[in-house]
């Protein structure tokens, strides 16, 4: 998403207070940075001018910073007690470029009741900080602190943290638009800077900002930093527990402020998009969505759009869906049950608002429709858990334009967001609608060609391509014939043809292309146009003036002329966004299945981190989700642990979900807001009755070995309790494993109550093994049927009576229904050799089920392929006097 609301992102601000400590306080009815309107506001820190005396009513405002005058007299004392203890040769800095404003502070800064006072002065080209205390009547320097850059831009007593005293802002100009701040405080023996030059800023305004966590007594403070013209890029922060955090609940206050400003620019200059741009943004932020969709249509209508038209077209739309879409947010969730795991979703305080009743749930899209599943089928509901789309279809892809997939035996249809179906036949395949166009596949005399649907499910270009991408800013590439492309617009038309064997999509004007089969890629633009000679392997399209290539079995990253931003050294390169790839050297370069190591690189090839991370995913608003050998967690875009969002130990992802963060770590989902706060995780006890419970424990003695097993409380006597618990943990596969070495393959177990009644509990152990390099892992099913009053477990043959040759009925039963049972026609001829009593099984209430594990009797996308038989199909057999039958009847 582009804009972030106050519940998802941050940005960068200034304002410089100059407060008076005389009695002749200067005031001015104006809006306060705390919020209290039409108040005269005494401020306890101030800048010191030089040379104003103190006339009624002598304030002014410059651009937003805000100044009260003292007298010549305070400001004449104050300089005169610095003055003797600066080196010979400084000098006090002057504020506001040069104006007679002195770089000098005053306040309570070690919480002891007296007020200290800070200078800023220039000693050998090198700028410095100096604070004083009086002692005994007289002034003595407690601290003098060598800065950096080569001038200071800001100094300031704030209260930030949440210690006694205030802190000192201090920034150390670097270049003639951005400063590094400092954030001094007193530590009992000495300042210290609690930021280390983390921050940087090209403005900053400091106050204490009404918002929910806001008007505390704690100042915010604003970071703007500049972008072009005029124009800046705004975060705001706060203090908290030891960190700057974005402080998101003052956004609607505070860029009210920003919006004003930008007003002005775009009234000084109509025709400037990038003012428009910025205005949007600001309105967004303050949650004016509508005025947002106005200056967005204003930077469309004019030329040269910024940043681009494509993205403009983008954030008008996703202004639009904001305005329509509710604000109250579901999140999909799964519950362990006695009817298994099902899903469904809970809001944003962690409360289950839809009742967990489908196999699977996926997020809410933008048109307020989820995906969810139902007996290995897919469907479509709205917020209140109504069906839009029935779950009758094996596959239904996303949303996208309001336009959706789904795939029955027949084939593809697409529908709408009420789910009507569009088109009048079935395609072999749809993709996804992209700028009014979809590609649709289907036969045409025994071939499969390809043209692109309209949002009403026509054939707007004809199938007549044998191949073709998805529109990409108004163009898509299509193959004409064999060693023939084409450049086409949305109506079909060809902008331009490319005979060579193989053309990639289009993105900012470069289309990789191979010249022959077996060839090297290079890089032409849109007129055919060799940009980039073919010297490359493979090649990525590109993004932001940058694309990924390969030479050999190495990767690198070029520039839009083909010179080596990144050179081809890594095992991976990975695009993230946001000027950010990651790259890869492998773990272990005999066995290179097992993957890599990965370090964050810039768009200029720096090398930001070590090669310390199992993952990084795509970054979004500057965060991008990582995880190292033992932790997930969010970094910045200099690669750096985001300390205040969750840090989880285990494997796996967090995601930015509307107002919260979704946790999907060691195959476990949990929620957590935005200061840390767990809202919602997966339950780990599954109650059978007032007698019997169920405890989920995990087992992860290695990175790549993970298990999730059952601990069944409640039977006696404890001696069989402890013995089928000690089964469970061995059938789970719950064994030594070696803790820190790198294992050849990853193996996940899990397990499910499949079914209960009375006292007979059917546990379904799962698993799936992948040995690295493999096409494929092997997943392992096995149902273990518990007697809970007993603790007796059950086999296939306790089901009948002794002296009935069950093997030959069951036998019979599945010759029967794989010879004429057309859903059993992926069976392999005569691989089914008969029934044995190791044969895997599970029953429910009226039907024995039995099944094979993969590659047994079909081939291995068929799963388990798997028999039901009614009991009634099998009465005579069945030993209705045994302990099977009667635990569960």
């Amino acid at each position: 998403m582009w804009f972030i609301s106050p519940a998802s992102k941050a940005f960068k601000p200034f304002i410089f207070f100059i407060f008076s400590m005389q009695p002749c306080f200067m005031y001015k009815k104006t809006k306060n940075i705390d919020s209290r309107l039409d108040r005269k506001v005494s401020v306890p820190f101030f800048y010191i001018p030089y040379s104003h005396k103190c006339p009624a009513n002598h304030t002014y405002r410059q651009g937003i910073k805000w100044k009260r005058f003292v007298s010549m007299s305070m400001n004449e004392y104050l300089a005169e007690n610095v003055k003797p203890f600066l080196p010979d040769g400084a000098s006090l800095f002057w504020s506001d470029e040069g104006k007679n404003v002195e770089y000098i502070v005053r306040g309570d800064l070690d919480d002891d009741g007296e007020e200290e006072v800070a200078a800023a002065y220039l000693f050998q080209n090198t700028p410095h900080l100096m604070i004083l205390k009086k002692v005994n009547d007289a002034w003595t320097r407690l601290q003098d602190i060598k800065g950096e850059g080569y001038s200071v831009s800001f100094l300031q007593s704030a209260k930030l943290t949440e210690a006694g005293g205030n802190q000192l802002l201090v920034g150390w100009q670097q270049g003639s638009m951005w400063s590094q701040l400092a954030i001094l405080e007193w530590t009992g023996r000495a300042f210290e800077d609690k930021v280390k030059n983390e921050i940087v800023y090209s403005k900053i305004e400091v106050g204490d900002m009404p918002g929910e966590e806001g008007g505390d007594g704690q100042d915010e403070m604003a970071l703007w930093l500049h972008d072009t013209g005029k124009a800046y890029r705004i975060e705001v922060y706060r203090w908290r527990k030891s960190r700057v955090i974005p402080a998101y609940d003052v956004y609607p206050y505070y860029f009210k402020k920003v919006e004003a400003y930008y007003q002005k620019l775009v009234r000084s200059e109509p025709l400037s998009s990038f003012y428009w741009y910025y205005l949007a943004e600001a309105q967004w932020n303050s949650q004016r969505y509508l005025e947002a969709l106005q200056s967005i249509c204003a930077a469309l209508h004019l030329k040269n759009p910024y940043p681009s038209e494509g993205k403009l077209l983008q954030i008008k739309k996703e202004i639009e869906q904001a305005i329509q879409v509710r604000t109250d947010g579901l999140y999909p969730v799964p519950v362990k049950r006695v009817d298994g795991t099902k899903w469904g979703y809970i809001d944003e305080q962690g409360i289950m608002m839809l009742e967990p009743r489908y196999e699977r749930a996926y997020a809410f899209q933008k048109n307020d429709r989820a995906l969810i599943e139902m007996d290995d089928h897919f469907g479509v509901i709205d917020r209140e858990g109504s069906y839009i789309v029935d779950p009758v279809y094996t596959a239904i892809t996303e949303f996208s334009e309001n336009r959706a997939a789904i795939v029955d035996r027949d084939g593809f249809q697409m529908i709408d967001e009420n789910g009507t179906i569009l088109t009048k036949r079935h395609y072999e395949y749809i993709g996804i609608m992209k700028n009014g166009r979809a590609l649709a596949g289907g036969q045409q005399g025994g071939t499969t060609l390809y043209g692109y649907l309209n949002r009403s499910g026509k054939e707007a270009i004809a199938l007549k391509f044998l191949s073709g991408t998805d529109f990409h800013e108004g163009v898509a590439v299509v193959k004409l014939k064999e060693d023939l492309f084409a450049l086409i617009n949305v109506n079909g038309e060809w902008l331009k043809t490319y005979p060579y064997h193989q053309v990639l999509s289009e993105h900012e004007d470069r289309l990789a292309f191979q010249k022959k089969e077996h060839g090297l890629y290079g890089f032409i633009d849109r007129e055919n146009n060799v940009v980039i000679i073919p010297k490359f392997t493979g090649a990525q399209p590109f993004e932001n003036d940058r694309a990924i290539v390969a030479d050999d079995d190495r990767y690198g990253l070029i520039d839009r002329e083909g010179d080596y931003i990144i050179p081809p050294a890594y095992s991976d390169i990975q695009s993230l966004g946001e000027n950010r790839a990651a790259v890869g050297h492998l773990k272990d370069k005999q066995h290179p299945f097992i993957g890599s190591h990965f370090a964050l690189a810039d768009h200029e090839g720096n090398i930001l981190t070590t090669f310390s991370f199992e993952s990084i995913l795509p970054y979004h608003n500057g965060l991008a989700s990582a995880q190292d050998e033992n932790q997930t967690f969010f970094i910045d875009l200099a690669g750096k642990k985001v300390e205040y969002l969750p840090v989880l130990d285990g494997a796996g992802t967090l995601t930015i979900d509307g107002k919260l963060i979704k946790a999907d770590v060691d195959q476990r989902i949990s929620y957590y807001d935005f200061n840390g706060k767990r809202v919602w995780r997966q339950n780990t006890i599954i109650p059978l009755n007032d007698q019997y419970r169920i405890i989920e424990k995990k087992f992860k003695p290695n990175r790549n070995y993970l298990v999730y097993y059952p601990k069944l409380e409640g039977i006696q006597p404890f001696s069989k309790q402890k013995e089928i618990n000690l089964y469970l943990e061995k059938a789970s596969k719950v064994k030594k494993v070696p803790k820190d070495k790198q294992l050849d393959y990853d193996y996940e177990g899990d397990f499910s109550v499949r079914f209960i009644k009375k006292e007979l509990l059917v546990l379904e152990l799962n698993g799936y093994e992948y040995y690295f390099g493999a096409a494929h892992g092997m997943p392992i099913k096995d149902n273990i049927h518990i007697d809970l009053q007993t603790g007796e477990r059950y086999a296939l043959k306790d089901l009948f009576k002794m002296d009935a040759d069950h093997l030959k009925v069951l036998t019979e039963i599945i010759t029967r229904q794989i010879r004429h049972d057309p859903q059993y026609d992926y069976v392999f001829p005569e691989s089914f050799k008969g029934v044995t009593n190791e044969q895997p099984f599970y029953v429910d209430d009226n039907n024995l089920y039995l099944y094979f594990t993969p590659y047994d009797i079909a081939p291995y996308a068929a799963g388990f392929p798997t028999f039901k038989i009614s009991f009634t199909e099998i009465d005579g057999v069945i030993d209705h006097e045994g302990g099977f039958w009667r635990s569960f009847h």
